[in-house]
């Protein structure tokens, strides 16, 4: 899934178009990090559950799905609107070219990313074969893709079959989960989520974008100014439930720290 799109660009095109996609393939996997970190928690504490029908396996369930949503949206939003600097800053000038190949990726490893938390439940459920099935057609589908896009549209090509592929197995996953569990892992604080990250977004965009980002301190200002923007605009919105708060105080407190303004904040919250 993830090496089959590269090795059919070197045999369709040229060495400098396999470059340009190393480029943006690799920085669109940043997205892999938190999920899968999640999902080290996520499988054993769902997998010591013994009723697969309570409303803690369904809490549990919505909570993980929910922050893998909001902690990912914010990388994303960041490789739509600055792609082709990203690129710039951290392989140079020669492969910004890979920025629509950058949101491409992006954008489908983010969806895919979504059903990680569907995929364990399938595998809590013992249902080992449809995992392995799901793979197995999202394999195949990228593999024809690819042969299919990739000598007309080059990484272009290679980004969609990849990102289409990925999508695809997301898709049988929720569809999956949900037959056997009926929980739907969102609900409409996705879409306040979704309206804040895009005022963030506008906001950073209208507040930088008078300024060039040519290396990595703006890249860090606008990514700093982006969250700072997006965690207000999720506390106006009210898109943050009691167990996120419990969550972000047990991360504060982890942290060793002792704040009497944000202390108050979480006891109010809680």
């Amino acid at each position: 899934m993830l090496w089959t799109d590269t090795l059919l660009l070197g045999y369709f095109k040229t060495p400098v178009e396999v470059g340009i996609y190393s480029a943006a393939m690799p920085t669109a996997q940043l997205l892999f990090i938190f999920p899968n970190a999640l999902m080290v928690i996520f499988l054993p504490v769902i997998s010591g559950m013994q009723d697969f029908k309570s409303p803690e396996f369904a809490t549990v369930f919505r909570i993980v799905t929910k922050w893998i949503f909001l902690v990912n949206i914010i990388p994303l939003a960041l490789f739509i609107i600055y792609p082709r600097q990203i690129l710039s800053i951290v392989f140079g000038n020669a492969y910004s070219s890979g920025d629509a190949s950058l949101v491409i990726l992006s954008m489908g490893f983010f969806i895919s990313h979504l059903a990680l938390s569907s995929n364990n439940v399938l595998l809590a459920l013992g249902k080992t074969k449809l995992v392995f099935m799901n793979n197995f057609i999202g394999s195949i589908a990228n593999l024809v893709l690819n042969i299919l896009l990739i000598p007309k549209y080059g990484i272009i090509g290679a980004s969609v079959a990849t990102s289409f592929s990925f999508v695809l197995m997301s898709l049988l996953m929720f569809a999956e989960s949900w037959h056997f569990t009926k929980i739907m892992p969102f609900n409409l604080n996705i879409l306040k989520s979704v309206f804040s990250i895009i005022i963030s977004l506008l906001l950073v965009n209208y507040l930088v974008g008078r300024y060039s980002i040519s290396n990595i301190s703006s890249i860090i200002l606008a990514s700093v100014l982006l969250l700072l923007l997006y965690a207000i605009f999720l506390f106006v919105t009210k898109a943050l439930e009691k167990e996120d708060y419990y969550i972000l105080n047990n991360i504060y407190k982890k942290m060793g720290i002792k704040i009497g303004i944000i202390d108050d904040f979480f006891s109010r919250m809680e």
